[in-house]
């Protein structure tokens, strides 16, 4: 990862040459793929990873605050570096973060997709009102009072996808 960080550190000539694409300066940066932007967001992305991993063995409670701000982050990467948000999940990401949760960013496969936030257990409820009433209610054309459940729900962190050894 350090090595990926200091290539993508150089300038687009530097780095064209490094690995082998002279010419390709403007392909790498501001040209129509933005291969820098992209790359360093999935480098920073992978170190954000790490963060919280560490983070999460040293100090298990008591770091929600820095797993928000990691989680804002993320967003803001993926939104202005990967370019793979969308206005109505900045909007959604903001009614959570102004609705009171520690950090929200978007999740799925980009372009769309949902957001995920974390808020403290205590305050779940108060920030899930918040949103509705910044966000959906807003579009009861299409979410309606009744759908509220099926879009806006509280879940806890758990251990996800593993592989089970078979008897």
């Amino acid at each position: 990862l350090l090595q990926l960080g200091e290539l993508l550190a150089s300038s687009p000539a530097s780095l064209a040459a490094q690995i082998g694409l002279r010419g390709a300066e403007e392909w790498l940066e501001g040209g129509p793929l933005r291969l820098c932007e992209r790359a360093s967001h999935v480098l920073t992305e992978a170190l954000r990873v790490e963060a919280l991993l560490q983070l999460c063995q040293a100090h298990p409670a008591g770091c929600e605050e820095r797993i928000g701000e990691l989680m804002n982050e993320s967003h803001e990467s993926c939104r202005a570096g990967y370019e793979c948000s969308c206005p109505e999940l900045d909007r959604l990401v903001l009614a959570f973060r102004e609705g009171g949760a520690l950090g929200a960013r978007m999740t799925g496969a980009g372009w769309g997709g949902c957001v995920v936030a974390v808020t403290r257990r205590e305050d779940a409820a108060k920030v899930m009102d918040a949103v509705w009433s910044r966000y959906f209610q807003g579009q009861a054309q299409a979410v309606g009072e009744e759908a509220r459940n099926q879009v806006l729900f509280a879940t806890r962190p758990c251990a996800g996808a593993a592989l089970l050894p078979l008897p």
